[in-house]
């Protein structure tokens, strides 16, 4: 598995995690949770497309 695929595998428990909390944030807990969670997917996000910028330029310059 490389890194695009196990970052996309932990963006949707992340995600899942995500839904399931925001039905219950009744305590400052979930919040947290729930924050930390949304800063780590902004991050896995991020970072999805840094390699699919690095992946566009490779292939351009495979073409030259």
């Amino acid at each position: 598995m490389n890194e695009r695929e196990r970052i996309s595998e932990v963006l949707d428990a992340i995600e899942n995690g995500m839904c399931k909390i925001a039905e219950t944030r009744d305590i400052w807990q979930n919040d947290l949770l729930y924050a930390l969670c949304e800063g780590e997917r902004i991050l896995l996000t991020a970072r999805l497309k840094e390699l699919s910028r690095k992946a566009k330029i490779a292939n351009e310059e495979d073409k030259k």
